[in-house]
């Protein structure tokens, strides 16, 4: 048996008692379950990353990490680009559907994308992780809410309103100190 094989069903067996105990016992959507099971896992999979990327701000600069992470990038893409089309293929098919207005595009977000990348690491180097990450991604979950009301045209519903309060409501008390030992009434 190959790896690939077994780690297919190691995944399909995790889904199978992911799916018992969320959609008999709680009657939850088989859809949904999955997307939660693909979320935790790659929560999972980022958490592992976060932690080698604050191992590596030990010992390369930040300009040496982006030229490195740059690198193993398009080796990746490359890698998967390879094994999924003939290189002739891929670039017919660019040369055939990339507009002027779709190259920007492209071009706009490997630019944005540099950029967060360079303050991600600086926040890596410098920040405590247990304090800027939950925080980070409270503000994006917000960011993308308003963004899908507006941009998109999204409903807004009591639910989401909720989640956006409490979302809020973690985001101070995850940024903000407080000393429990000077507040505390009972001495």
């Amino acid at each position: 048996m190959k790896h690939a094989e077994l780690l297919e069903i190691i995944i399909d067996y995790d889904f199978i008692i992911i799916y018992n105990i969320f959609c008999v016992n709680y009657n939850m959507n088989k859809l949904f379950v999955e997307l939660l099971a693909f979320l935790f896992l790659t929560n999972f999979l980022s958490l592992i990353v976060l932690n080698l990327r604050k191992y590596q701000t030990k010992h390369l600069s930040i300009y040496h990490m982006s030229f490195m992470g740059a690198v193993f990038i398009l080796f990746f893409s490359f890698c998967v680009l390879i094994y999924k089309f003939p290189i002739k293929k891929a670039f017919n098919e660019y040369k055939n559907k990339m507009t002027p207005l779709l190259f920007m595009s492209f071009f706009m977000a490997g630019l944005l994308g540099i950029i967060t990348w360079l303050i991600w690491i600086h926040l890596i180097k410098t920040k405590d992780m247990s304090k800027f990450v939950p925080v980070k991604q409270g503000i994006f979950i917000v960011i993308v809410f308003l963004s899908g009301i507006y941009l998109h045209k999204e409903k807004l519903s009591l639910n989401k309103i909720l989640g956006l309060f409490f979302i809020l409501l973690g985001i101070f008390f995850m940024g903000y100190n407080i000393d429990f030992k000077e507040n505390m009434l009972i001495k």
